[in-house]
């Protein structure tokens, strides 16, 4: 039975971490009461004991233990405590950490200022904005139609573009996406780290990195000129169709990518005879925007290739609303388009070569490239995906998915003494 004391400390510890959920969704952090600190660290005294027991029973590898704790000590540094991360280490407790839901909005609270400028915005900048948007959409569509004249969409995916089309398609979208940047109000983007990758990145090389908005495609285009692995749908947009073909990115649909189909699509561009004739390749494999505060899980598929990445971390800057893809109404949308300014750092990793134990597990290789990035980005990684954004989304008008057994199967599980007293009592009654 619980001591007074002990029970004292739990009830803190719980009003703490009601406090903190209660603020998150202003967009503000509040630090755990020291009672939820000892308790954690109770628990994570507990994890490691159970964790030490298996390394002595031999339940992980000899070589995967010091990749572990290679990868604990690396990000054991950073502020927000991202050593809870994946592989990351001894001191994992990133199940133990209360953090802000990366589904929900981080615009900042309303004020004179805020009402400014957004009607400003929404009264000036937006109209200019959207004007221009669409020009440059049409015209580059009219560009890469003209060059890609001729070549049909099986022969883009099939067969890299001659040296000459593709330098004119993707001059025109670099100019393009770059222009459309200053529109919207990146007018500088911080790029730090190995920024020497970014001029002699070769072709055939896959990039990876963090998804938060729509602008991360535009700075893509504009930094690497690349190709995309995206859903099979953006084949049906006006316009963006043709030119996400003409890029010669790989669509795939989500049924496929469950079955390693996006593995063997991202392998024989990588390492077919002319993969030097491709663009760079960009992948999100988190599978969804996020708003940044957290990196969600990654899907294995794409590093079922085993080929080396270039991780990538993008963190964006707001005046009054938060540039990311989440939560969007069009009321939000309009705002975020007429903000003034907004800012766009990148941080560039150096190449990842994949160790022979990665190569034969792409859940551990996924999960140390998601380190790295939360390294960089000083985040927590959380065990959240697509199918969570979507949770989120049904709960707000009363849905929620769960599992449904139909009748039949409910009927084969029962207990066999108490189907034979149902079905004899049924017989009664009839």
């Amino acid at each position: 039975m619980e001591t007074a004391p002990l029970l004292e400390q739990r009830y803190q510890a719980q009003t703490g971490m009601h406090q903190l959920a209660r603020t998150a969704h202003r967009g503000r952090y509040t630090r755990i009461q020291p009672q939820t600190e000892a308790i954690c660290a109770e628990t994570r005294a507990t994890d490691h004991r159970s964790t030490d027991a298996m390394e002595n029973a031999g339940a992980l590898s000899d070589e995967t233990l010091p990749r572990r704790s290679a990868a604990g000590a690396a990000l054991n540094g950073t502020t927000k405590g991202v050593d809870g991360c994946g592989f990351g280490g001894g001191d994992s407790d990133s199940c133990r950490k209360l953090v802000r839901n990366p589904f929900v909005r981080r615009d900042r609270t309303f004020r004179v200022g805020t009402l400014v400028r957004l009607v400003f915005g929404l009264i000036v900048l937006l109209p200019i904005r959207l004007l221009l948007s669409v020009g440059c959409l049409v015209f580059a569509w009219i560009l890469v139609f003209l060059v890609t004249l001729g070549v049909s969409r099986a022969s883009l995916a099939a067969h890299p573009l001659p040296r000459w089309r593709r330098r004119i398609v993707f001059g025109v979208l670099r100019f393009f996406s770059r222009f459309l940047l200053l529109v919207y109000g990146f007018w500088r983007v911080r790029e730090f780290g190995d920024l020497g990758s970014r001029q002699n990145l070769s072709s055939g090389t896959l990039i990876v990195s963090n998804h938060v908005s729509f602008f991360d495609i535009l700075y893509f285009i504009y930094a690497f000129a690349p190709a995309f692995v995206a859903k099979k749908e953006v084949l049906r947009l006006p316009f963006v169709g043709t030119i996400a073909a003409a890029m010669q990115s790989i669509f795939v649909d989500r049924e496929r990518s469950r079955t390693g189909g996006t593995a063997e699509l991202i392998r024989m561009r990588l390492t077919s005879a002319d993969a030097n004739a491709y663009p760079p390749l960009v992948l999100f494999p988190e599978g969804t925007t996020s708003n940044g505060d957290a990196l969600l899980r990654f899907h294995s598929g794409a590093f079922l290739s085993g080929v080396p990445v270039r991780p990538l971390a993008l963190r964006y800057g707001f005046w009054d609303f938060d540039p990311a893809f989440v939560g969007l109404t069009p009321w939000r949308l309009a705002c975020i388009l007429a903000q003034p300014w907004m800012s766009l750092t990148v941080h560039h990793l150096p190449l990842y070569e994949p160790s022979p134990t990665e190569m034969e597990r792409p859940r551990l290789y996924a999960e140390n490239i998601r380190a790295l990035i939360a390294r960089a980005l000083q985040v927590e990684c959380v065990d959240m995906g697509y199918r969570d954004r979507v949770q989120r989304n049904l709960s707000r008008i009363g849905l929620h998915m769960v599992e449904v057994i139909p009748v039949e199967r409910a009927t084969e599980r029962r207990d066999p003494e108490v189907a034979a007293e149902d079905d004899a009592l049924r017989s009664a009654l009839v």
